[in-house]
């Protein structure tokens, strides 16, 4: 329906249009050495506009595209970074848990008892900015790729620790039969940790030189 609607005004818009034009010709004598220059006139500005309004505007529109994309490119950078800045403050969290950690259990690898009364709940891990970081999809749209694995393989490594720790603190009949195990993941945290924490500090100083 809409379609013969359409088609109809069309064509009675442009059986006006004749009827106009042929009107004024027939009332003006002079009227088609007046009509046929005007229209030239507007068909070549018409042509001449669009000849150079068309490119102008793909200009324009392909500047504007890249200044938003620069703009949002910009964003993630800082965001990262400063997500980043957050990742070091708990990667210097852990290495002071890590030693606690070292200490409470370094008994097991001489043979002897973990001391009692050492509350293994306050000895657990944060994560929260490391998974945040991990989550984050501006990591690898920016192409810290590299990063975003080593990072994923230490915090990979502090949630086995957290787990067999929680394990320990579950186990109310016979936590010793975890310490083994926590003892020896510690160590292996502690040395990632250091990869971890260099990785961050290199890329924490990309990302401020590219923001400046």
């Amino acid at each position: 329906m809409t379609k013969y609607v359409v088609i109809s005004v069309s064509v009675i818009v442009i059986v006006g249009m004749i009827y106009g034009v042929k009107h004024s010709a027939n009332v003006q004598p002079d009227f088609w050495k007046s009509f046929v220059p005007g229209l030239w006139a507007n068909i070549i500005g018409v042509s001449v506009a669009a000849i150079i309004g068309v490119p102008v505007g793909f200009a324009i529109n392909h500047y504007v595209v890249r200044i938003t994309e620069r703009r949002h490119h910009d964003h993630q950078v800082a965001e990262v970074r400063q997500l980043l800045e957050q990742v070091r403050l708990e990667l210097n969290l852990h290495f002071a848990t890590l030693s606690r950690l070292s200490q409470s259990f370094t008994a097991i690898k001489t043979g002897t008892a973990v001391p009692l009364g050492v509350d293994v709940s306050t000895l657990v891990l944060q994560d929260i900015f490391g998974r945040q970081f991990i989550g984050n999809h501006s990591v690898l749209d920016i192409g810290e790729s590299l990063a975003l694995f080593h990072l994923s393989a230490y915090y990979a490594r502090v949630e086995e620790l957290n787990r067999l720790l929680a394990w320990r603190i579950q186990d109310t009949q016979h936590p010793e039969t975890w310490d083994r195990r926590i003892a020896d993941l510690t160590d292996s945290v502690s040395l990632a940790r250091v990869q971890a924490e260099y990785e961050t500090q290199q890329v924490v100083a990309r990302l401020t030189g590219r923001e400046n």
